[in-house]
């Protein structure tokens, strides 16, 4: 399977330092450094529809995808 297309370098460094980051703060104990994030989202997406309701559909799926990339095993890539 083909890597996705991150866009450009900077793109990718940004992504990288992102797992990095999620995968000190649960190196350093803290479980799920997202969780704040998340329920926010989860409770914008409670609280009604439209325009609000989609971004943070959206951004609930980046907050997922980011969780999943950094409990990989392998480090992040360039």
């Amino acid at each position: 399977m083909a890597a996705p297309d991150l866009g450009g370098p900077v793109e990718r460094d940004r992504l990288d330092v992102l797992i990095v980051t999620v995968r000190a703060l649960k190196a350093s104990g803290i479980d799920d450094p997202l969780a704040a994030m998340r329920a926010e989202l989860e409770g914008k997406l409670r609280a009604g529809g439209g325009k609000d309701a989609a971004d943070a559909r959206g951004a609930l799926a980046l907050v997922n995808a980011l969780d999943s990339l950094a409990a990989e095993s392998e480090p992040p890539t360039r």
